[in-house]
């Protein structure tokens, strides 16, 4: 392969772009130069309206070899888990990754988040600085080691951490029992830092032990420095996201504390006994319950005097019933906290949840109650029920519809309750507006209607206008408005291309004893087996290649192009699946639909698609001569039809009716057709005039004619066409016979 591609110059494949208001706005170039593929990729969450604007929120270059390696300059995210050791998953830097049969190894390194930036007044950029590397190899075994480091240029903090994780290696179940583990060794070095050399480990296991019941238990440490990265790790992610979504309630509280301190270590350990009926017992439809037991130490080194000891224990139980199918969830969870030198700070709560949903033909009610204590605060409690009815949907013509959905909730606490309802109802246009104009609507209102509530209803209604114009085969652009009719609105503009310059280079260097097989879909207009410049490729076609005994599938791209890498030498036979191919489509019978594949060779086939054209109806006797098929009318079976081409007088076809008079010609290129009935196989009709036909492919190809005969005409007997009676002589002509006027005619 290498050889194939050494000397290729720098070739454009392809360009797309998105641009517009409320929308992000991205472009990508994909190129490639002798054995390297690339794509550039640039990235801002809205449409600039200031030079800060344009800095981007993402931009790479990403890179593939030939021979598998892969990677990327710019923005970076550590999906292999390069960077997993010290906590870091976005970068802007570089990274490597190369994959053969014993495994994947990956590299990373440069500059991770520290922070965020205002570029304007209603954006903000991540921010980067300090340092992250790391290098992690996945053996194909399922185990998987790393090591990583990371210094940061504002706290002076350096760490660096070997981990080594079992995988997969421990999934694979052996007699009902698997396991999980991993490890973390570390090295530190900073002014906050109390020791250089810490560790963090975890490890789970479950067993199987009956058809019914399983049994997990985990245990964790993590070394006081491990921790207090976590935790600085877990504030810096806090604050980004308050500056991403601006509010963020952290008022929450959890039913069990989070004993987790800086500059402490911590270990835990838990059981859970589950059990999962898989079937129907009695009235409860597979119902299941879960025993959960968890003992937690903050500040294991700092000796038993300064630890907080966490204990809880909890239990859940769920079933449906079986007639009704009504589901319900049980949840009781308590747990005790021991501050070992602080006894005056002990505290115990508990926290109870009870759930319920059934499912009507009209709707859905939910019902839920929860309550939670902790210490000597207040107990807290809440009950919430509610019914949400379907929407009822109106289909209107063109496909405009209208949908109503009412929805009922009620909120019980001891300091307040209320009963609100509301309503949402939405409208489309479908096609009423044409196919590229659409216009939608929502509409909603919250009442209160009784209890504490404050009375106000809230309500919103939000318009939504759009056309989509296709400015040719490239580009297409989409007009937006919307309008909440309270003051806010908004034009908007998208602007969506795609440049297609070369075929995408999709293939890699090859295992010995394979090669490439690569090809194209495409519409074959003029039938000639080669694509010209006017034939489009066919998306998504379903293609198999076999070679006897073992077959592969997969489907063509957007544009039409398939590649097969790594495909074995010989023979192959391409077959093509017609329930893909558009209706009146079909592989041209020219076509060879056999390859052969060379070691380190790549073979093309293309696949040239007809449009197979075809007229059809049926044939009868019309009887009125209103050249129109009525009620009553004969249909003509076993009638001989010729069709002829105009444009091609050496094309004629011949055909017979079955039955109901029906025929079909098939195969047919588009132009001008004239068909004409040959014989009728009926004593009582004659061919009629024929009729000409177009087969124009903005119509698929496709039209009906309906072919008619005339009625034959009989043979009448003179005396019968007078009225004589048989043996009676005709009357006498007299002097009127020469101006061939029968006398006594009508």
């Amino acid at each position: 392969m290498d050889d194939l591609v050494k000397d290729e110059p720098f070739t454009l494949e392809t360009l797309s772009f998105t641009t517009g208001i409320d929308i992000r706005n991205e472009a990508t170039v994909d190129f490639r130069a002798k054995g390297v593929n690339g794509r550039l990729r640039y990235e801002i969450p809205d449409l600039p309206t200031s030079a800060g604007e344009l800095k981007p929120s993402w931009g790479s270059l990403q890179y593939r070899t030939l021979d598998g390696l892969s990677g990327s300059v710019g923005d970076y995210s550590a999906d292999y888990r390069e960077l997993d050791g010290v906590g870091v998953r976005r970068i802007r830097g570089a990274s490597a990754s190369k994959s053969s049969e014993h495994g994947r190894w990956a590299l990373a390194v440069g500059a991770p988040v520290n922070g965020s930036e205002g570029v304007s007044e209603d954006q903000n950029r991540f921010t980067f600085g300090g340092l992250a590397a790391g290098a992690r190899w996945a053996d194909a075994e399922g185990w998987e080691a790393g090591l990583s480091l990371r210094s940061d240029d504002i706290t002076d903090d350096q760490r660096v951490v070997l981990s080594l994780i079992s995988g997969r290696l421990g999934r694979q179940k052996v007699g009902g029992f698997t396991w999980d583990a991993r490890a973390d060794f570390g090295y530190f070095n900073g002014p906050d830092r109390a020791k250089s050399l810490d560790v963090r480990s975890n490890g789970s296991a479950r067993v199987e032990f009956a058809e019914n019941w399983d049994f997990d238990m985990t245990a964790s440490y993590d070394g006081s420095e491990f921790l207090k990265s976590v935790l600085s790790r877990e504030a810096l992610e806090e604050r980004l996201a308050n500056l991403d979504e601006n509010q963020i309630d952290t008022n929450e509280t959890e039913t069990i504390p989070d004993i987790r301190r800086q500059g402490t270590d911590q270990a835990a350990i838990s059981a859970s006994l589950q059990y999962s009926a898989r079937r129907d017992i009695g009235i409860f439809k597979n119902p299941g319950a879960a025993l959960n037991v968890q003992r937690s130490t903050s500040g294991v080194s700092v000796g038993s005097d300064e630890a907080v000891n966490l204990n809880s224990w909890g239990v859940t139980a769920s079933t449906a019933i079986a007639k009704t199918n009504t589901y319900f969830t049980v949840n009781y969870t308590q747990f005790s906290q021991d501050f070992v030198a602080e006894p005056e700070n002990d505290e115990d709560g508990y926290g109870l949840t009870l759930q319920s949903y059934q499912n009507f033909d009209f709707g859905t009610l939910r019902a839920q109650y929860a309550e939670t204590q902790r210490g000597d605060n207040d107990k807290s409690q809440r009950a919430d029920v509610s019914l949400s009815l379907n929407a009822k949907r109106f289909d209107l013509p063109k496909s405009a519809t209208v949908s109503i959905g009412p929805s009922v909730n009620a909120v019980w606490t001891p300091q307040a309750s209320f009963l609100r309802g509301g309503v949402v109802a939405t409208a489309d246009s479908g096609d009423l507006f044409g196919k590229q104009n659409n216009v939608s609507a929502s509409f909603g209102v919250l009442q209160s209607f009784g209890g504490q509530g404050n009375g106000e209803a809230d309500t919103y209604f939000t318009l939504n206008a759009g056309r989509r114009l296709r400015l040719n085969d490239n580009l297409s652009l989409g007009l937006t408005y919307r309008n909440d009719l309270k003051g806010d609105q908004r034009f908007g503009i998208r602007l969506d291309g795609r440049y297609r310059y070369n075929e995408a280079r999709k293939f890699s260097n090859t295992e010995e004893g394979r090669g490439v097989l690569k090809g194209r879909a495409f519409l074959d207009k003029n039938r000639d087996g080669l694509r010209q410049e006017d034939e489009p490729g066919l998306r998504a076609i379903v293609l198999r290649v076999t070679d006897g005994q073992r077959k592969l599938g997969l489907r063509t791209d957007g544009e039409g192009y398939y590649t097969i890498q790594n495909i074995k030498s010989g023979i192959k036979t391409i077959t093509l699946d017609n329930r893909s191919l558009p209706l009146g489509y079909a592989l041209s019978d020219e076509t060879l639909l056999r390859a052969t594949i060379r070691d380190g060779h790549i073979t093309t086939v293309d696949l040239p698609v007809v449009q197979r054209g075809q007229i059809r109806g049926f044939a009868f006797i019309d009887d009125n001569g209103s050249g129109e098929f009525e009620k009553g009318e004969t249909r003509l079976e076993g009638a001989r039809l010729k069709l002829v081409s105009a444009d091609d007088a050496e094309d004629v076809r011949e055909t017979v009716t079955t039955s109901f008079g029906q025929y079909a010609f098939d195969d047919l290129p588009a132009g001008d057709y004239a068909v004409t009935l040959v014989k009728t196989n009926n004593p009582d009709a004659i061919p009629g005039e024929g009729v000409t036909i177009t087969l124009d492919p903005e119509s698929e190809l496709m039209s009906r004619a309906r072919i008619a005969a005339m009625p034959a005409r009989k043979e009448t007997d003179f005396a019968d066409a007078v009225g004589l009676e048989p043996d009676e002589p005709p009357p006498d002509t007299g002097p009127d016979a020469d101006n061939g006027t029968l006398i006594g005619s009508p």
